[in-house]
Parts: structure tokens; C-alpha cells; sequence
């Protein structure tokens, strides 16, 4: 909940400390780079936040740290400082935004083992880097050609969604029948068709949806118009092929696709503007990463991990 603008320390079991790396006098310690480590993983696996797996080990929180490290010293070098009042704002932006109540919102930080001065203090730092990256690392703004020849060189990202023409047999599962009932029941059906009996009958005979007594056809349809475990398997088959049995809400279903179109690439006016910001971000990095390696060449770094 409040994880997208804090990764502080959690409680951890006991750790022998030690010193695992030196930045121009200023130290980390081993149990910062584990707290920092037991954070993202909460948020990966307890929250789903969209992390990295090759983000989650220790030498790699240890150089992001090292980076925001940097970062904060050249900001004091500089003068560039956070206000309080720049902390207020981002901390009720966060309550507004998650409908916390002051009360909800000492609960959420105390579920997380945080205190509101740790929070505060790491949301500070954030803000912080955020204004340095802003100030010193170059923003480029792609240009209508740029888009455009990423749009050419990538088609394959831009394909549309398609669609398929397909027919099921849907077994519910009910008070009546149960889980297993309807699953034995389906692997039963199966069986026939793969026998060769005639799925559109199977589906007249056997079906619990509408569908079933004009042979299970349920015309054409996209991804996004049938729930998600319907429409992988509808969308991995190919032309005459059937799915294996396949659970949703409604119960046990068999899937033949009758026909799919052919995907074809949306128009370059459609994601114009998805694929400039996604320049842009990419330009971002690089530019960031270069401003790290500058300042990391001047900087004393020692590691002793």
C-alpha cells in the first residue's frame, strides 16, 4: 500500500553487522542492504508489485545504494535540499490516494515495521533523488520520426489482439456435482470427441451452457471479452484443435477454435504516444546510467562484501 514510495528497513532475524561497503566516508552497513532486501521482497511477493527477480539479491541492492548514496552526497554538495512541507504534501497524497485515514495510515507503516520518522525520512530521501535526477541527468523528448522508426523495426510488439471463432462444451460445477464429478465428467466428454465422436454434438448432449444446443458455437470474440483463463487457452489452440479441460468460474470447459484471424500491426497513430514515452524512459535510463558512471569514476568506493 504504501510500498510504491518506500523500500526502508523491515525487521529481520539477528545479523552479525559488519561494514559492506564505504562511499566517500559514508557507510553501509550489511543489515541496511538486508532490511532494504526483505522490503522489495515483501513487495514482490506479499504486495505483487512488478520487481525485477534479478533485482532482488544483495549485490544488487548493495549498487543501488551506493547509487542513491551518490546521489544525496552531490545534493548537499550542491544545496539542493527537501522542505518539510514538500514531505507533508507527499505523505497526504499518499493517504488521499489509498483512502487511509491518519489511524489507517499508522497501521499500514506499523504492518510494514516502520515508525512515521523512518517513513518520513525515507520519502525525503526519495523526493530527493527524484530532484537531483531531474536537475542534472538530460530529459530527451523523441520526435514523431523517432516513434515512427521504432514502430517500423518493432511491428512484432504492435500486433493487435485478433480474434477467434470457437465453440465449448462447459461442464458446472454446482451443489449438485461436484469438483470432481465435473472434472471426470469433462475428461469423460473429452475422451469421446478424441474417439471421434462430433464435439458439436457433445456439446448438444452434454453442454450446461446456452451455447450448447446450437453445438457450443459462441461466435467470434477478442481476448479481453471472455474471462482470462477462457481466453488463453482459446487463443494458444490453433484452427480444429481442442483445449484441454479448462477452469474458470462458471466450471469445466472444453474449447475448439474454428477459426482466428490473422493479427494484424495497430495503426502508428494508435500507439504514437506509448511509443514516445517509452523512448523517452528508455533515453532516461541510459542518460541516468551514464551520470552514475561519472560520478562513481570520481567517487572513493569501497566494497568489502
Amino acid at each position: 500500500m504504501l510500498a510504491s514510495l518506500w523500500a526502508g528497513p523491515v525487521a529481520l532475524a539477528e545479523i552479525v553487522d559488519r561494514i559492506v561497503a564505504n562511499v566517500n566516508g559514508s557507510i553501509i552497513l550489511l543489515s541496511e542492504v538486508e532490511g532494504k532486501l526483505a522490503t522489495l521482497r515483501e513487495l514482490k511477493y506479499r504486495q505483487g508489485l512488478n520487481i525485477p527477480e534479478a533485482s532482488l539479491t544483495e549485490r544488487k541492492v548493495l549498487s543501488e545504494m551506493i547509487d542513491e548514496n551518490l546521489i544525496t552526497s552531490y545534493a548537499k554538495e550542491k544545496e539542493i535540499s527537501i522542505k518539510e512541507s514538500e514531505v507533508d504534501k507527499t505523505v497526504q497524497n499518499i493517504k488521499k490516494n489509498n483512502n487511509l485515514s491518519d489511524e489507517e495510515f499508522k497501521q499500514a507503516m506499523k504492518a510494514q515495521g516502520t515508525s512515521l520518522e523512518k517513513f518520513r525520512e525515507e520519502l525525503k530521501n526519495q523526493i530527493l533523488v527524484q530532484r537531483v535526477m531531474k536537475l542534472e541527468v538530460d530529459i530527451v523528448t523523441p520526435t514523431e520520426k523517432d516513434a515512427k522508426s521504432y514502430y517500423q523495426r518493432h511491428e512484432k510488439e504492435f500486433l493487435g489482439e485478433g480474434r477467434v471463432r470457437a465453440r465449448h462444451i462447459l461442464i458446472k460445477v454446482s451443489p449438485d456435482k461436484g469438483e470432481e464429478a465435473a472434472r471426470q465428467q469433462i475428461l469423460s466428454i473429452r475422451k469421446k470427441i478424441e474417439s471421434g465422436a462430433s464435439f458439436s454434438d457433445m456439446a448438444k448432449e452434454y453442454s450446461n451452457d446456452p451455447s450448447g444446443p446450437t453445438g457450443g458455437e459462441v461466435g467470434w470474440f477478442r481476448m479481453g471479452d471472455v474471462v482470462q483463463a477462457f481466453g488463453k487457452a482459446a487463443f494458444a489452440l490453433k484452427p480444429g484443435m481442442m483445449s484441454q479441460p479448462v477452469r474458470t468460474g462458471f466450471g469445466y470447459h472444453l474449447i475448439q477454435v474454428m477459426e482466428k484471424e490473422k493479427r494484424e500491426p495497430v495503426a502508428f497513430a494508435q500507439v504514437a504516444e506509448k511509443i514516445k514515452e517509452k523512448l523517452k524512459q528508455q533515453a532516461f535510463v541510459s542518460n541516468r546510467t551514464d551520470w552514475l558512471a561519472r560520478m562513481r569514476e570520481e567517487a572513493f568506493i569501497e566494497i568489502m562484501y
